[in-house]
């Protein structure tokens, strides 16, 4: 490890876990100060006239124990995802995680610090607002404390992004361009294939979503508003789900077709558009942030569904668009060769 990655890795660990952590346990030391002051059962939900929900003081910690767990994932996901690939020349070969950490190990600590920050901040607003209160109905209202907690949250991250050294750009070199295929005269090549998503992928966005859903269903008893958004928003992020979890990719005189399962999303690259195409190794986390349709750091558009092999379509305006499939090398074989023959009818 060098002395660029020790700092990193060090910056991330203080930004990204023990700071937010240290914030969460004090704003709980001070909580558990306060709770006697406060009323019992003291408000812990807020609508448009003031406190409507009502409950036990010590459910006051409960989003400064989700606040902790967001921390403790986000370390994961940071630590075990989050780095950078390493690729060398010749076939396209994905070889262990480097030590460079990604743009989405980096991001994730910063978020960690935002997150920590709000809830810190909005948790001692609620529970300071009812020190010495009678009754929790008197408690007042807290609209302009959400303003500013959301404010903070946005502040500290881009506070926590720039604490941390730079993340290096990913390499883009993976082998050599694909040559075309050895056709006859008049013949031409199609191949056909797909883009799915990774069975770890599925179920950690299935398992995400399910519990979305279901906080949904069981806010609806207590805000019925909140708890029919949240259950729309699931909806709409699992039909997204249907929708782009699978891609139906074609290779052929054409060009390039990706057509998402339901029809849509769908992308095309024309053969005349395009200037090389070659097989890569891909890693959507450390090189896209995660999985789906994605923009690189780099400037790369990808449909990015698992880690492994996909072809790498560079454009003549110089656009660049990933695609993670099956048998890279035969696809990215059948693109050149219908460029190839393009440029030779130009």
């Amino acid at each position: 490890m060098t002395h660029d990655q020790r700092r990193a890795r060090t910056a991330a660990l203080w930004v990204g876990v023990i700071v937010p952590l240290a914030i969460l346990a004090l704003a709980a030391v001070v909580v558990l100060v306060w709770l006697p002051e406060v009323p019992n059962p003291s408000a812990i939900h807020w609508g448009t006239d003031g406190a409507d929900g009502f409950g036990p003081p010590w459910m006051n910690l409960g989003p400064l124990l989700i606040g902790a767990a967001l921390v403790i994932s986000f370390a994961v996901m940071g630590r075990f995802a989050g780095r950078l690939p390493q690729h060398q020349e010749g076939p396209a070969t994905l070889l262990p995680r480097s030590q460079d950490p990604s743009f989405t190990a980096r991001f994730l600590a910063a978020t960690s610090l935002g997150l920590a920050s709000m809830m810190g901040l909005l948790t001692l607003v609620i529970v300071g607002s009812q020190r010495g209160l009678e009754d929790a109905q008197d408690a007042p209202d807290i609209g302009v404390a959400v303003l500013i907690a959301f404010a903070v949250l946005v502040g500290v991250t881009a506070l926590g992004w720039f604490l941390q050294p730079a993340s290096p750009k990913p390499q883009l070199r993976s082998g050599p361009s694909a040559a075309p295929l050895p056709l006859a005269d008049g013949a031409s090549a199609a191949w056909f294939g797909s883009a799915t998503l990774s069975r770890s992928g599925i179920i950690t966005l299935g398992v995400l979503l399910f519990i979305t859903l279901a906080l949904g269903v069981g806010l609806v008893a207590v805000d019925a508003v909140a708890g029919w958004i949240l259950v729309a928003t699931a909806v709409v992020l699992i039909l997204l789900m249907l929708a782009t979890s699978v891609f139906h990719v074609r290779a052929d005189s054409a060009g390039l077709h990706v057509r998402g399962a339901l029809g849509w999303p769908r992308y095309e690259i024309p053969a005349a558009e395009i200037a090389s195409v070659r097989a890569v190794a891909v890693n959507p986390f450390g090189e896209f942030g995660g999985w789906g349709i994605r923009w690189g750091v780099d400037g790369r558009f990808g449909v990015v569904l698992r880690t492994g092999e996909g072809i790498e379509v560079t454009c003549k305006n110089g656009k660049i668009m990933v695609v993670t499939v099956d048998d890279a090398t035969t696809c990215a074989a059948v693109l050149s060769t219908a460029a190839s023959a393009r440029k030779d009818d130009a």
